[in-house]
């Protein structure tokens, strides 16, 4: 028996109907699934950190700005004629 992301997958590969929209049936039953098993504490922390890691990253690009160390110059490549 096939899980309900391998239809899911399968589905976007052959360019499906399903494809083109949400599939509701899928997020339900992943839902359902979620439901019954809830995630670790760990896991939940792990997600929450990650979150919060990335905001803070944000919050310093906004309010500190982008070093120019960091920006990558372009680079001219030399035409061989």
């Amino acid at each position: 028996m096939r899980s309900a992301t391998a239809t899911c997958r399968l589905s976007v590969r052959c360019g499906s109907p399903k494809a083109r929209g949400v599939n509701y049936l899928t997020w339900l039953l992943r839902a359902k699934r979620w439901a019954a098993r809830p995630p670790s504490t760990q896991r939940v922390l792990m997600v929450v950190g990650i979150i919060v890691v990335c905001l803070v990253l944000f919050a310093i690009e906004r309010t500190v700005g982008w070093p120019d160390s960091l920006t990558a110059d372009r680079v001219r490549v030399p035409r061989v004629y």
